[in-house]
């Protein structure tokens, strides 16, 4: 990796850090496709230095937000949905080594698609507008927290995103009692150990660039603080539809854009 490239991913990483904990993604959204697009990255390098990326600055987005307003956390929402993704985690990491790059990166860009669709969605939806309720019916909301959990652990080691694209949409969309802000900061706890899963597995495949990591945590840190304190003073609707034409927009270039091999120094991942 250049060093001239150093600023360059010290913002990419303060970018990933705000909307990490803005949204509850873990920032895997706007990491995996910029190093892809910018530096010629790999689909399972991007991916895995996404990874290591997240899980500090998840963790770091998870000790702001429980100083800022400990009642936006479900912990035990939070336990099972862990349960779930640290199984579809597994799952994900024993296939990943078989996956070819191109059909990868094609699910990549038709994920970013349907993960634009339910922010949209999201977004237009009202709070309490969910079918289900923990309350009347715990262990129809744990089963389905479960599942969640697994598809979000699943998409975590394949696509770099941390899971909360899933588990976001599914609690604030299908649970009356769990608010935006709440699904949001459950999210982020979630993430934390999927992502140190996820990067683990990735960095035993040598998929983890050590170099760029070192540049985009930091900045991600001051991110994910400014992402909490932002979030719980303004509305996080115009955020999420904001993000949705992103998602649209990255999906639209991965499709299009022609693989390329990227230089020596640029694309090299350490172990």
């Amino acid at each position: 990796m250049r060093a001239r490239a150093g600023l360059p991913l010290a913002v990419l990483g303060l970018v990933a850090g705000i909307s990490s904990s803005f949204l509850g993604i873990g920032g895997g959204l706007v990491i995996v496709p910029v190093l892809m697009i910018g530096w010629s990255y790999p689909l399972k390098g991007a991916v895995g230095t996404s990874l290591a990326t997240i899980v500090l600055v998840s963790l770091v987005g998870v000790v702001t937000e429980a100083l800022v307003k400990w009642s936006n956390i479900h912990w035990g929402m939070a336990l099972i949905l862990t349960a779930g993704s640290l199984t579809g985690s597994w799952a994900g990491g024993k296939a990943l080594p078989r996956l070819p790059e191109t059909p990868l990166r094609i699910a990549y860009a038709v994920f970013l698609g349907f993960s634009a669709y339910r922010m949209f969605a999201a977004a237009r939806a009202g709070e309490g507008t969910g079918a289900l309720e923990l309350a009347s019916a715990p262990a129809a909301g744990a089963a389905v927290a479960l599942a969640a959990g697994a598809v979000a652990g699943v998409s975590s080691v394949l696509f770099g995103i941390g899971g909360g694209v899933v588990i976001v949409p599914a609690l604030s969309l299908l649970f009356r009692d769990i608010p935006f802000h709440a699904a949001r900061a459950t999210s982020l706890v979630t993430i934390v150990p999927v992502s140190l899963f996820g990067a683990r597995q990735h960095r035993r495949l040598g998929n983890v660039d050590g170099s760029a990591v070192r540049w985009l945590v930091p900045a991600g840190l001051l991110g994910a603080v400014a992402g909490v304190l932002l979030v719980n003073r303004l509305p996080a609707r115009p955020c999420r539809i904001a993000f949705g034409v992103f998602l649209v927009a990255a999906a639209v270039r991965l499709l299009t854009l022609r693989a390329r091999p990227p230089r020596a120094e640029e694309g090299r991942v350490v172990r």
